[in-house]
């Protein structure tokens, strides 16, 4: 568990670092080796044997890597998602790094857990008590850069980033550039890139790893509360909300225009999309209030509703494998699953938590899954199978809080 405190709010808003230790040895030459050329003979054939033996050993290991690789290729016809370089490099990644955010309500107290062995062991990034506000979303770019964002603070929306694993979060924009609302989603493309939305229309961008933000679709979107923000890639982002109404909004240019979809399929009861995914930009997902199960097969000139699960409860978050592959989290203690495109539907409800609302899902591949609840007790849980849902195991949340979002590095949320 990291030793450090994550930050205390200055008028910098900038993070306490912490000074690393480190260590250091010294080299020593043994003066006395004398090889003679009988044993210099004996020691080049060793290590030329030495060699082989590690040349065989290497081409036996890029097979067996090639041929796991290719199987996973043939299990989904879609490589939309991720490129071959990609996929590669994940499979040299032993680590699976992971966040999760949550909050305290009644205290207005934010969390962000960490994991980097996929789950068997969380800590906590924060101080014992908790940040000074909520935390809603987070997205993570890589083992290194995460982003998370939250409740207003001190005159303005938090929104916080990582470069070092969650060693320290550093708050970006300031008063007056961040408007003072609720930051509820956050989607990551790189590093640098990111959107935000948040409460009363609010869309940031920011293109410089959040040293300064723009404001966008300020037009169409004076009062839509967003729920969450998913961006593709640098040019296609869908973000999703509501006021008494469900809207979807999407732009195919970074930002520079963002125009409204769906507004004659959404049902006229479905009041919020909580949740928006992309496959690729003609296949998008959302789901939201009462149940609804969206889904656009043209880039969201038109919506189709694949399913209403209740006309009661919510379904809260999205992730989309494939054209084929789709996870919901939603209320009552239940996930949803769909193998053909949303056809059929699987329901799981995972073992020992009667009270759970699923807020946050997300996956590295069809059959590995986590998802994150709201519970009563305020102990949120955090869910994960490998199996494709058929066996989930519950992981420990190191905090008394309960959980919004989770996301992975090189998962496809």
């Amino acid at each position: 568990m990291y030793s450090h405190r994550v930050y205390q709010f200055q008028d910098t808003n900038t993070l306490v670092n912490q000074k690393s230790k480190g260590g250091g040895g010294k080299l020593q030459k043994d003066k006395s080796a004398i090889l003679e050329i009988t044993n210099i003979h004996v020691f080049m054939e060793d290590k030329m044997k030495k060699i082989m033996a590690v040349l065989i050993l290497a081409g036996m290991l890029f097979v067996t890597i090639g041929a796991d690789f290719t199987h996973e290729i043939n299990k989904d016809d879609t490589t939309e998602q991720s490129s071959l370089f990609d996929q590669l490099t994940r499979r040299w990644k032993k680590g699976k790094v992971g966040w999760a955010s949550g909050c305290i309500y009644k205290d207005n107290k934010g969390f962000i857990i960490y994991t980097d062995d996929g789950g068997e062991n969380w800590v906590s990034q924060v101080e014992e008590d908790g940040l000074p506000m909520c935390l809603n979303g987070v997205s993570a770019v890589n083992q290194n850069t995460a982003w998370v964002v939250g409740r207003t603070h001190e005159g303005y929306g938090t929104i916080l980033r990582t470069r070092n694993r969650g060693k320290t979060w550093v708050r970006q924009g300031s008063v007056g550039e961040i408007p003072d609302v609720d930051m509820v989603a956050v989607s990551a493309v790189s590093p640098s890139t990111a959107w935000v939305v948040g409460g009363y229309g609010v869309v940031l961008k920011t293109k410089n790893g959040g040293a300064t933000w723009e404001q966008q679709a300020v037009d169409i979107t004076p009062k839509i509360f967003f729920q969450d923000v998913f961006a593709l890639d640098k040019n296609n982002v869908w973000a999703t909300g509501g006021e008494n109404k469900a809207h979807i909004l999407h732009t195919s240019n970074g930002g520079k225009t963002w125009s409204k979809q769906g507004e004659g399929d959404i049902p006229p009861d479905v009041y919020s999309l909580l949740g928006v995914h992309a496959v690729n930009k003609d296949v998008i997902w959302a789901v939201g209030v009462n149940g609804i199960v969206l889904k656009s097969f043209n880039g969201g000139q038109s919506w189709t509703a694949m399913t209403r699960t209740t006309t009661f409860m919510h379904n809260n978050h999205v992730v989309a494998i494939n054209k084929r592959n789709v996870w919901v989290a939603m209320d009552d203690s239940v996930i949803l699953s769909t193998v053909d495109g949303g056809i059929t539907w699987n329901s799981f409800r995972p073992p020992g938590g009667a009270s759970d609302y699923f807020m946050g899902i997300t996956a590295l591949n069809e059959n590995e899954v986590w998802a994150v609840s709201n519970a009563i007790n305020l102990h949120g849980r955090i869910l994960h199978t490998k199996d494709d849902g058929n066996y989930w195991v519950s992981q420990t949340n190191p905090v008394i809080a309960n959980l919004n979002r989770i996301s992975f590095a090189g998962a496809l949320r």
